[in-house]
């Protein structure tokens, strides 16, 4: 790993059954871009006291997280990320900016829910698959 700038080509998406351990997930490895969403949601705490300027505050943590996968007949991280969207059963995933095992390593992990499954096919490429994950239950940053 680069020890300054991590390239998103070494980052790691794990996945495996609900509640496993990190050391229990497999690499999608079939996977192209990823992008994890981290947001907030905000309560409006204007006041009158504000001066005229409106005022919020963070409020609960949201996660989700985007990928692109490759279709390979018979892939075990498609398979398992088309039955939780065809079954609503929520899947592990851990997106960390390396190898599991490398230190520096870190990133979200937790049970997530797919909300969307878009597959594309176009003329001149390969069949590619969008997930957008939503996190059903948090378990921790993990950082290795």
């Amino acid at each position: 790993m680069n020890e300054y700038f991590p390239l998103g080509a070494k980052a790691k998406l794990y996945f495996g059954d609900a509640g496993a351990a990190l050391s229990n997930l497999t690499e999608l490895d079939n996977v192209k871009d990823v992008t994890v969403n981290m947001d907030k949601g905000s309560a409006d705490t204007t006041t009158r006291a504000n001066q005229g300027f409106r005022s919020e505050t963070p409020t609960l943590k949201e996660v989700q997280i985007e990928c692109e996968i490759q279709f390979k007949i018979n892939d075990a991280a498609y398979t398992a990320m088309r039955n939780a969207w065809l079954n609503d059963t929520p899947l592990r995933l851990a997106a960390l900016t390396g190898d599991r095992t490398e230190s520096g390593s870190e990133g979200p992990m937790g049970d997530f829910g797919i909300k969307t499954f878009n597959r594309s096919e176009p003329l001149e490429d390969t069949i590619k698959v969008s997930v957008t994950a939503t996190l059903m239950v948090w378990d921790s940053w993990v950082v290795v």
